[in-house]
Formats: C-alpha cells, structure tokens, sequence
C-alpha cells in the first residue's frame, strides 16, 4: 500500500511538471543595435561616445497569453546591472499551456515600494540604487563621457528617479511577444543619448521635469529584439 502511495505521488509529480514551461526573458542593452560593452567607445555626431555604467529596475514583470490570462514572475523586482551580466537573465517557470502573447512589466520601483523606504535583496541601498526616503529609488542610471557632453571633462549622468507627484516616474511597457520560450528585450541608447542633447544637458541627479521628461524618451527603447 505504502509503495502505491508513493508511486501515484511520483506519477503526479511527473504531470504537474510537464504541465510547465521554462521562459527565459533577457534584458539586452545595445547601441545602434550592437550588444552595449561597457568602456567600448561607439559612434556618435562626429566622435564618440563611451559608457562606464548602467543600472536599472525592472519591476512586477507579468506574462500574457492568448486567452486572455495573465501570470507574474516570481522575482517581483530585478536590478539589470551591465557589469553583471547574469543579472539582464529571468528565469520563470510557468504554468500556463496556452500561448504566450505579450510582456508587461515596470520601468523603476513603484510609488508604494518607495514610500516603504530602503529594503533588502535587489531594493538593499548597497547597490547605489536608492537616494533618500524623501526621493525614493533611482529608477535608471546611466554614465559616460564624450566630448560633447557640458559638464567637466566630457563626463555625463543620468540618474532618473522620483515616486512624488508630480514627478511620479514609474512607467510601464507593454510588448507584444511571440510565443517562445526565449524573450529578448533590448534597449537601445543611441536615440535616447541623441535626443537627451548633451552639448545642453548632461546631468540630471535627482526628481523632477528634466527626470520624468528623459524617463519618458527611454521607454519606447525598449522594444523586442528580433
């Protein structure tokens, strides 16, 4: 009896795992549709253009399929941090048979996560994440030098932020996905460092209308890569 008993726990252990699916999401920085390396100088204007880093969360990532259901991934907040490439992976394990049709997820730390102040794990101040209770996390940081930028040396940061209206600048993508079980999502700088106009600005270091205006450029970078 007892033998039975474990077998038919087996046997409903061996279905339930094969009513899941692996699906890897990957976040990949690029530049003009190249892989981003960080210290590698690329083209921009007439000269170059090089990055020494680049940070950013992304938050409550939820999967859609065609029936109309949805499901999120277990890790509610990731911090994507070029030096560390592991970091740019997701792994989920879904439960979902039907096929997948879209990708959702947050760009930052939401108004009620900041507001909570500092936490641990991928939220832990220790990753240079995470101003003041009073300013909340840094959604996205970005920093580099080229010769156009005003500020000294050529050096320029981005370090964009802010839970507090009217700065409030979470924001949220949406992308339609194939049914795959592989999901790459690039981001591409160069039309952000274009648009961001270095030559005028090229620093902006707490919340506020330049922090949500550039929040707000970034976001339709992020697009699937083919």
């Amino acid at each position: 009896m007892k033998k039975m008993l474990i077998f038919s726990l087996l046997c409903l252990t061996e279905a339930a795992y094969a009513q899941s699916r692996t699906i890897n999401i990957r976040f990949l920085p690029v530049y003009e549709g190249k892989e981003l390396v960080l210290y590698q100088k690329y083209a921009f204007l007439d000269d170059s253009v090089e990055f020494s880093c680049l940070k950013f969360y992304v938050s409550r990532i939820q999967l859609g399929f065609e029936d109309g259901s949805t499901e999120e991934v277990q890790e509610t907040f990731r911090l994507i941090d070029l030096e560390d490439p592991a970091s740019c992976k997701i792994t989920h394990v879904s439960k979902k048979m039907t096929a997948l049709h879209a990708l959702r997820f947050g760009l930052g730390i939401d108004s009620l996560t900041s507001s909570s102040g500092a936490m641990s794990g991928a939220l832990d101040p220790v990753h240079g994440m995470y101003w003041a209770w009073q300013s909340g996390y840094i959604h996205f940081k970005l920093e580099g030098s080229t010769k156009y930028a005003a500020c000294r040396n050529g050096h320029f940061r981005f370090h964009l932020g802010g839970y507090r209206y009217p700065f409030n600048s979470w924001r949220e993508r949406v992308l339609a996905v194939p049914d795959a079980d592989t999901l790459s999502v690039q981001l591409d700088l160069a039309p952000f460092i274009k648009a961001a106009d270095l030559v005028h600005s090229c620093e902006v270091m707490s919340p506020g209308a330049r922090a949500l205006e550039l929040v707000q450029m970034l976001l339709p970078q992020f697009t699937l890569r083919p």
